[in-house]
C-alpha cells in the first residue's frame, strides 16, 4: 500500500486535501490522476501530477459536493509498481475552513529537555464548531500517541487556534523520529455534536536526538621508537545533546590512568587497554562509551657487539688460519627475553682458528612478539703467505779413508721442514763446492775430500720457499808406507826402516825407527 492516509476521507467544501504518500523504496516518485466520479470541481486545480511525498489540493466543489478518486502509481529504479486508490468526498456544507500549523518547524531536530510547541489554526464558517486532534507514531519523544479533541469553539468566519506543547524526551541511545498527524474537523453543535467533515490533516515530523557520547573506533598503534608503549592523543569524543556535560575518562594501566576531556600524550603499554568515557550532566543523568587501544610491538631486537660486515685477517704465525673472537648480544625495546640463535652452521666458534677464505657467521634474534633481526658478518682469512720452516744441521767435518771420499750413511744430515698449512712440501738439496749434485736425501751420498756446501730448499703448496745450508769438510786420513819392504842383516848388525805418512797435501813426513 503506497497511500499512508485513509483510502476514504470526507472533507469540508473548500478545504485543503492532503494525501500522504510513502513506501519502502527510497527515491520513489508518485504519479497521480484525479477523476471526478460525481459532482463537480469549481476551481481550476490540475487533474494529474507527480509527487515524492503527498498530494495537496485546495478544491471547491460548490454547493452540491463532489466524490473524487485519486489513482497513484509509484516508480522507482526504473520499475513501476502496482497503483493504489484513494477516495475523497467533499460535502455540500459551506464551511470555508482553512487549517494551518505554526510553531515548531517541520523536520525539526531537538534535544531532550527542549520545549516543542505546535499552534493549530483554523477558520470557522457559518457558526460550525471546530475540533483539533493529533496522532503520533512514536511515543518515545514525550508526546502521547493520540490526543484531542482540543477546542470546541463556534465562531462565524473567525480564526480559532489551540496549542499542543510538550517537553522532548529520549531515553534511548539512538535518535527518535515521530510523524505527528494533526487534523481539524467540523461538527454541527457542541461536544456531543455530529461529525460533519475534515478540514484537513497536516503531518509534522520531529526528531529527538539522544543525550549520548560517541566514542571513536578502536585504536591500533605501534610502540614508540625504542619504547614498549605508544603515546596517544585524541580529541574529546563527539556528543549529541551534551551541553553542560562533564566529560571524564579512565584507562587502567595507562599513564596517566584517568583524566578529563580528550587524551593528551597518554602512554598505553603493549597489549589491549579499554578506555571508558563518561559524560555526566547530573548523578543520575549520564552516558558512557568505551573503545580499546591495542598497542603492538613491531620493533625488532637490536644487536650489540655485532662485528663489521667483513673482517679480513692474515694467518696467525704457525697457524693455517687466524683466530677471531666475537660475542654479539641482543636487547629489545620491551623487557622480554630475546632468543638468540646461531644460524650459520659453520661449526667455527668464537676464538677458534678460522680457515683460509671467507666464513659466514650469522645470528637470529627473536623477541617475545616474534619480531626478528639478524647479525651477519664475514671473517675472511688471507691466503697462506708464511714460508715453510726449514732446519739444517750445523757444519760437518769428517775424515775420508786414504784414496777415497766420505760416504754419508743415514738421514742425520737431511733437513727438517715444518709447514703451517697442510699440503705437499718438496725438500730438494743442491751440492756445490768439491762435490756437486742434487737429490732429496743425503743418505749414501759420497762427499769428496775438501769442502762441500749443502743447500736445502723447502717449497710449500703455495710455492713459497725457504732455504738453509751447511758445509761438509772432508779430510783425508794418513797412511803408513814401509821401504824397503824387506832387508837382510847380519847378526849383531844394524838395519834401517824409512816410514812416511802421506797426507792429502802430498807432503812426506819421514819417520825413522831403528831396531838393534
Amino acid at each position: 500500500m503506497w497511500l499512508q492516509t485513509p483510502e476514504y476521507s470526507v472533507y469540508c467544501n473548500e478545504s485543503q486535501i492532503r494525501i500522504t504518500l510513502g513506501g519502502a523504496v527510497s527515491g520513489t516518485t508518485y504519479s497521480w490522476v484525479r477523476t471526478i466520479i460525481s459532482g463537480s470541481i469549481a476551481n481550476g486545480t490540475p487533474g494529474s501530477g507527480t509527487s515524492t511525498s503527498e498530494i495537496t489540493q485546495n478544491l471547491n466543489a460548490g454547493g452540491g459536493g463532489a466524490f473524487i478518486r485519486y489513482i497513484v502509481t509509484p516508480t522507482a529504479n526504473g520499475c513501476t509498481g502496482e497503483p493504489d486508490t484513494a477516495y475523497v468526498e467533499f460535502t455540500n456544507f459551506d464551511i470555508n475552513r482553512v487549517f494551518s500549523i505554526t510553531g515548531t518547524d517541520d523536520n525539526e531536530t531537538v534535544c531532550p529537555g527542549e520545549s516543542v510547541s505546535y499552534t493549530l489554526n483554523s477558520q470557522n464558517g457559518n457558526y460550525y464548531y471546530t475540533r483539533f486532534w493529533w496522532a503520533s507514531d512514536n511515543p518515545n519523544i514525550g508526546l502521547t500517541s493520540t490526543g484531542g479533541p482540543l477546542n470546541n469553539n463556534k465562531t462565524n468566519n473567525a480564526n480559532i487556534s489551540s496549542t499542543v506543547s510538550f517537553t522532548a524526551t529520549n531515553d534511548t541511545d539512538i535518535p527518535q523520529t515521530a510523524n505527528i498527524v494533526f487534523s481539524a474537523s467540523a461538527h454541527d453543535d457542541g461536544w456531543a455534536s455530529t461529525f460533519l467533515c475534515d478540514v484537513a490533516a497536516i503531518t509534522r515530523t520531529i526528531t529527538v536526538e539522544p543525550f549520548a557520547i560517541i566514542c571513536p573506533t578502536d585504536i591500533a598503534a605501534n610502540t614508540d621508537a625504542n619504547q614498549c608503549y605508544a603515546t596517544i592523543t585524541r580529541p574529546v569524543p563527539a556528543l549529541t545533546c551534551g551541553t553542560g556535560a562533564n566529560i571524564t575518562w579512565t584507562a587502567p594501566g595507562a599513564i596517566p590512568a584517568s583524566g578529563n576531556n580528550g587524551l593528551t600524550n597518554v602512554r598505553f603499554s603493549k597489549g589491549v587497554t579499554t578506555v571508558t568515557y563518561r559524560a555526566q550532566k547530573s548523578p543520575t543523568n549520564y552516558r558512557v562509551c568505551s573503545f580499546t587501544v591495542t598497542v603492538t610491538d613491531n620493533q625488532p631486537p637490536v644487536f650489540s657487539n655485532c662485528p663489521p660486515a667483513t673482517t679480513t685477517l692474515p694467518m696467525d704465525p704457525g697457524q693455517c688460519g687466524a683466530s677471531f673472537a666475537f660475542n654479539p648480544t641482543a636487547t629489545d625495546n620491551c623487557d622480554n627475553p630475546v632468543t638468540l640463535v646461531r644460524t650459520d652452521g659453520s661449526g667455527v666458534n668464537s676464538g677458534d682458528i678460522f680457515p683460509a677464505g671467507t666464513t659466514i657467521i650469522s645470528y637470529l634474534a627473536t623477541d617475545a612478539t616474534g619480531n626478528t633481526s639478524t647479525c651477519i658478518f664475514n671473517v675472511t682469512v688471507q691466503p697462506d703467505s708464511q714460508p715453510p720452516v726449514i732446519t739444517c744441521v750445523g757444519n760437518q767435518a769428517e775424515c775420508a779413508s786414504a784414496g777415497s771420499g766420505y760416504t754419508m750413511l743415514g738421514t742425520a744430515w737431511d733437513a727438517t721442514v715444518t709447514e703451517n698449512c697442510p699440503g705437499i712440501v718438496s725438500k730438494p738439496y743442491t751440492l756445490t763446492g768439491v762435490t756437486s749434485g742434487t737429490g732429496n736425501s743425503l743418505n749414501n751420498v759420497e762427499f769428496n775430500v775438501g769442502t762441500t756446501t749443502v743447500t736445502w730448499t723447502a717449497k710449500d703448496a703455495n710455492n713459497i720457499t725457504s732455504t738453509c745450508n751447511f758445509d761438509v769438510v772432508i779430510t783425508q786420513s794418513p797412511e803408513v808406507i814401509t821401504s824397503p819392504l824387506s832387508q837382510s842383516v847380519c847378526l849383531n848388525g844394524s838395519s834401517y826402516f824409512n816410514r812416511c805418512c802421506n797426507r792429502n797435501t802430498g807432503a812426506n813426513f819421514p819417520v825413522e825407527k831403528r831396531w838393534c
